[in-house]
């Protein structure tokens, strides 16, 4: 699998993860750590996806266009949910319920995207999305940062 492939299906494996620690925890604070956690992957997942590998999939053509744009109101409707978590305590009634719809908006991204626009990006040539996974790793590690900075002068 190309670099830029195999760093976005980690990714997802990543939050999966994230998302069955949930269904373990058994008290308030650690779920809220799991929800901060997913929240903080998934931001910084979707920034980099619509900064670097969306953009360059779009451009395969009308289909690819098409898949994109309903991958773009996916990470809308997620960015929501993450902003209503982030304004919830882990105790409220809808907390858990509001982390599981997320969870199944996400579930249902990830399949689609690692079988429809992952074949798309497979067009672009092995080059182009090694390329593509560098810049991701570069941008990665200073996008969560930014993040967590963010967080810490938020809480």
């Amino acid at each position: 699998m190309p670099e830029i492939l195999k760093l976005l299906h980690e990714d997802h494996v990543k939050v999966k993860n994230l998302f069955k620690d949930f269904e373990k925890a058994e008290d308030a604070e650690t779920k809220k750590g799991i929800v901060d956690a997913a929240s903080i992957e998934l931001m910084a997942h979707t920034q980099l996806e619509e900064e670097l590998f969306y953009p360059a999939i779009r451009k395969e053509g009308e289909e690819a266009a098409m898949l994109i744009d309903e991958a773009e109101e996916e990470h809308h409707v997620v960015k929501f949910l993450i902003s209503e978590l982030a304004g919830m305590k882990p105790n409220m009634p809808r907390y858990d319920a509001q982390f599981m719809v997320m969870r199944e908006n996400v579930e249902h991204h990830i399949q689609e995207e690692e079988s429809a626009v992952f074949d798309q990006a497979e067009e672009m040539g092995r080059e182009r999305l090694e390329r593509m996974g560098e810049q991701f790793m570069e941008r990665k590690e200073k996008v969560q940062a930014e993040m967590m900075r963010s967080r810490r002068r938020a809480a």
